[in-house]
């Protein structure tokens, strides 16, 4: 008697919740509204220039060097947002070395780091150097570091070792 009448009650049960949801579909389907047409969207204008206020530099990560930028995303940074090319910058017997600058002005940069699997304290330490160098060949206050893998984490490092003399205005790590 006491299975026959849990049956019932179950049945009921699951007959009332069928009914609820029917109802609530039921209900939603009233308040549909009609379709509104979206006005259309302006043409895409492609980008002729961009400026920068704040120079790049391109962090690449272990393992790597600074050709891992060229191709796509250095024809990106040139030919789609118009941006100028400042060099290669490279670390060598104490000194920063700037390649590949053609004159003009300097939006963006790359670097070598001089050992390509050295530690994130190391890579810390050069980075200082890089970071015033491009401060002192474009006269801008800070710079944006835009750090791929273990570049972002460099430079991750580098701004908890300066946390009031970075010179860097934003961080975007890949």
């Amino acid at each position: 008697m006491k299975r026959e009448h849990s049956k019932r009650t179950e049945r009921a049960f699951r007959n009332t919740a069928v009914v609820i949801v029917l109802l609530v579909v039921i209900a939603g389907c009233a308040s549909v509204r009609k379709p509104v047409a979206m006005p259309h969207a302006p043409a895409i204008v492609e980008v002729q220039a961009t400026t920068v206020a704040y120079p790049l530099v391109l962090l690449h990560g272990i393992g790597q060097k600074a050709h891992v930028w060229e191709g796509a995303a250095l024809d990106s940074y040139r030919n789609v947002l118009g941006l100028h090319f400042g060099g290669v910058m490279t670390f060598s017997g104490g000194t920063v070395k700037i390649t590949g600058y053609n004159g003009g002005p300097r939006d963006f940069f790359t670097v070598s780091f001089s050992n390509p699997t050295d530690s994130v304290a190391g890579w810390s330490k050069e980075l200082e150097r890089y970071i015033a160098e491009v401060r002192r060949v474009t006269g801008a206050d800070e710079v944006t570091l835009v750090g791929y893998s273990m570049g972002g984490i460099a430079a991750r490092h580098y701004l908890t070792k300066h946390l009031r003399d970075h010179h860097v205005r934003r961080l975007i790590t890949i």
